[in-house]
């Protein structure tokens, strides 16, 4: 699910007396792709979506369309263009945020089993109602080499920090007392992410899916504390072009 990244976009989390807290997302919330790349000269398009979020908060969904460009016979450029909306109660602010990246991916040894890869990447993004942020990331991931079912085993690291963030209003989620609602503000967050999925189908036109898992941390700020999450993210798409 292209950092089920973020996987959090101003998500808002359930602690105590249901405090809302926000986090800083990635450029690419759900890095979901293959460690196979096309070839010298040669390019796939990736469209996919996700939905994230913490156990009893609201989710994040998130779209994000990929490009991905072989420029020799191990490296790859690849660029993302993303759209995030927050669920729940935006009290009347706009809940949209866009996001971009850039990056290079790098074959690694490979066998008749799998395929290995490294990647790096930079980027950002900006909300109406919290502000932007530039982010970057960097992580490996093996794919299968079975002709129409290839298992994808994937790890991220990233680092997002606020531009210009501004505080907002938000309201946790609560299935039980009445949540509390607070300004938070985008404060500077690090993250892992493991993903599990499959790359299904002929290799020049696939279907993915993705499940994710990512603890995130954020640092306090002028609005809220320090705080550690975990995260869960569900994603899929389409991948067209030759592997």
């Amino acid at each position: 699910m292209r950092h089920l990244p973020l996987l959090a976009l101003l998500s808002i989390a359930p602690i105590a007396a249901c405090t809302p807290h926000a986090y800083t997302p990635s450029a690419r919330p759900m890095p979901i792709s293959t460690a196979q790349a096309p070839a010298r000269g040669e390019a796939d398009v990736q469209l996919d979506g996700n939905v994230s979020g913490e156990v009893l908060g609201p989710g994040i969904f998130a779209g994000n369309v990929r490009y991905r460009r072989g420029v020799s016979d191990k490296v790859a450029m690849t660029g993302d263009v993303g759209l995030m909306r927050v669920d729940g109660d935006n009290h009347g602010q706009n809940p949209y945020a866009g996001t971009g990246r850039v990056g290079v991916q790098v074959h690694g040894p490979s066998n008749d089993d799998l395929h290995a890869a490294a990647f790096v990447g930079a980027g950002g993004g900006y909300a109406p109602t919290a502000g932007g942020f530039a982010s970057v990331d960097v992580g490996g991931v093996l794919t299968g080499t079975n002709r129409y079912v290839r298992p994808i085993f994937l790890v991220d690291l990233y680092a997002s920090e606020p531009i210009g963030a501004r505080s907002f209003m938000a309201t946790g989620e609560s299935y039980g007392p009445p949540a509390d609602t607070d300004l938070v503000k985008l404060p500077r967050t690090v993250g892992f992410q493991g993903l599990f999925g499959f790359d299904l189908g002929p290799r020049d036109r696939s279907v993915m899916l993705g499940l994710a898992f990512a603890s995130l941390h954020t640092y306090a700020n002028d609005v809220q504390e320090a705080k550690t999450s975990t995260f869960f993210g569900l994603g899929g798409g389409f991948r067209f072009g030759a592997i």
